[in-house]
C-alpha cells in the first residue's frame, strides 16, 4: 500500500483542481443579473453577456474594489457599480473610464482577471487555469439540450467533492439512508462489477425495491453508473419506459463547502413521470443525504492509499474512483500546457 501513497499528493489535487472545469451557477439563475460566485475560495461574478454567451471575471473592480456582481451588463462589459468603470468579459481589460472622458487612455493596470465559460448541462461552467484539459462531458449526451430536461436547486454542503462523489454511487447506503424515497431494499450488497475506461469509473447494477418512490424507479430498471474526476457523475437509468439520464456535478467553494447541482434529461419516447417531478423526487434524496455528508470527518475524502478509514467490499467503486482521481490529478498536475493552446472564449450550451 505505500506505493500507492505516491500516485498523487494535496499539492497536485489543488494544482489539478485549479487545471478543471467546475460548474459554479446554474444557466437560469443569470436571468436575474450577474451572479456572484465562489469558487477555490475565489470571489467571482458570473453574467450573461447581451449577445447571449456567458463570462465569468474576478467580483473585484480594478478601481476601488467594488463588487461587480452589484452593477449592471454592458454588451459584453460588467460595469462597476461604484464609478461606472467597465470590463471586457473575456480579456478583463476595462474599456470605459467615465469620469476621463471617451478621449483619455485607460490606465494602465485597469485589468480584471477574466475566465473562459461554458454551458452545459444547464449550468455555467469555468477553469481557472485553462488550456490544459477539455471540458469534461459524455458523448452519449450530446443531445442534452434538445430533450426533455430541467435542473435542481443547487445544495450547499459541509464538506469536500470528493464526499459529494462518493456519497452519490455508494449503494450500500441506500438501505439506510433512503427507505422513505426509494423504498426497501436487502443491506447486501452484491459483488459488484467496476470498470475503468481512462479516468472514468463505470458500473452497472440492477435496481431491487419495494415501496418508495415507486413511479420514477422500478424493479426492471437498470443503473449504470458513470464517474468522470474529478466530481461529474453521469446516471444512466434504462427501462420499460425508456431512457432518463441524471448529472450530478460538484463546485468547491473552499475547503469545506461545496455546491450540489444536478440535472435530469429524459431521451425522445420517454414514458415516465414528468421531468419536472422527478427533479422534485431528486432533491427530497439530496436533502436525506445533505446533513450526514456535511458532517463527515474527515471532512474530504482521503485520496487513494492514505490512513484513517477501514473499507468493506461494498467499497470496490469508491475505491476504484480515488484511485483514478489520484491519477487523474497526479496526471493533469504534471502536464504541460499544449502548445499553441488559447483560453476557451465564452460559448452557450
Amino acid at each position: 500500500m505505500s506505493g500507492d501513497r505516491l500516485i498523487a499528493t494535496e499539492k497536485d489535487v489543488d494544482l489539478a483542481y485549479r487545471r478543471a472545469w467546475f460548474p459554479v451557477t446554474r444557466s437560469q439563475d443569470l436571468a436575474g443579473g450577474p451572479q456572484q460566485v465562489k469558487l477555490l475560495g475565489q470571489e467571482l461574478v458570473a453574467y450573461r453577456a447581451e449577445d447571449r454567451s456567458v463570462r465569468v471575471t474576478r467580483n473585484r473592480c480594478a478601481h476601488r474594489g467594488a463588487l461587480l456582481h452589484t452593477g449592471k451588463v454592458r454588451g459584453g462589459d460588467i460595469e462597476c457599480p461604484y464609478h461606472g468603470w467597465r470590463f471586457d468579459g473575456l480579456d478583463g481589460k476595462c474599456t470605459l473610464v467615465p469620469s476621463s472622458g471617451p478621449d483619455k487612455p485607460v490606465p494602465p493596470g485597469a485589468v480584471i482577471d477574466a475566465f473562459p465559460a461554458i454551458e452545459r448541462f444547464g449550468l455555467v461552467w469555468t477553469c481557472l487555469d485553462p488550456g490544459y484539459q477539455e471540458f469534461p462531458d459524455y458523448d452519449f449526451l450530446a443531445d442534452w439540450e434538445s430533450w426533455a430536461n430541467g435542473n435542481g436547486d443547487p445544495i450547499p454542503v459541509g464538506c469536500g467533492i470528493r464526499h459529494t462523489v462518493e456519497n452519490f454511487r455508494d449503494v450500500a447506503h441506500f438501505a439506510f439512508v433512503h427507505v422513505r424515497t426509494m423504498g426497501e431494499m436487502d443491506p447486501f450488497v452484491e459483488p459488484l462489477k467496476v470498470n475503468r475506461e481512462d479516468y472514468t469509473v463505470i458500473m452497472e447494477r440492477g435496481y431491487n425495491v419495494a415501496g418508495g418512490f415507486e413511479e420514477i424507479w422500478h424493479d426492471s430498471m437498470v443503473f449504470t453508473y458513470y464517474v468522470r474526476p474529478p466530481a461529474l457523475i453521469c446516471l444512466k437509468m434504462e427501462g420499460d419506459e425508456g431512457i432518463r439520464y441524471t448529472i450530478h456535478a460538484a463546485q468547491p467553494v473552499d475547503d469545506t463547502l461545496s455546491i450540489i447541482y444536478f440535472a435530469t434529461a429524459a431521451t425522445p419516447g420517454w414514458t415516465g413521470v414528468p421531468i419536472a417531478e422527478a427533479v422534485r423526487h431528486e432533491h427530497i434524496i439530496y436533502s436525506e443525504d445533505s446533513p450526514i455528508i456535511s458532517e463527515l470527518q474527515p471532512r474530504e475524502a482521503p485520496l487513494f492509499g492514505t490512513a484513517g478509514l477501514v473499507h468493506s467490499p461494498a467499497d470496490k467503486f469508491t475505491l476504484a474512483y480515488r484511485r483514478a482521481f489520484a491519477e487523474w490529478a497526479r496526471d493533469l498536475a504534471t502536464a504541460g500546457k499544449p502548445e499553441g493552446s488559447e483560453l476557451a472564449t465564452a460559448t452557450t450550451g
